[in-house]
């Protein structure tokens, strides 16, 4: 790895800074769900404190959502949420992680 190469364009300037974090993806939550068909919990205000503290990736399990809310059960996660101003959906089982807004 050429390390010269790398650093040839310099540091960005503040300014340049300033339009990457402006042009940064924005995630808006609407909802998130955890359980099964038949039961489960709202975690939207849960993952909602996530995305706030910067978090992309959701590892789907009890001890991150907040709790089992369908013991000796696999559960399943869904997550609907706006990035820049379309909505999209994810989904996963237990102890699967879930990427968003990438």
């Amino acid at each position: 790895m050429d390390i010269k190469k790398m650093c040839d364009g310099g540091m960005p300037s503040p300014e340049q800074l300033k339009e990457k974090i402006a042009g940064a993806k924005a995630v808006e939550v609407i909802a998130a769900a955890y359980g099964t068909q038949d039961r489960g919990a709202d975690v939207t205000a849960v993952v909602q404190d996530m995305v706030r503290k910067g978090s992309t990736v959701i590892t789907i399990s009890n001890e991150i959502l907040g709790g089992d809310p369908v013991p000796g059960i696999q559960k399943h996660f869904g997550i609907v949420y706006r990035m820049n101003g379309t909505l999209h959906a994810r989904a996963g089982a237990e102890n699967e992680t879930v990427k968003i807004g990438l």
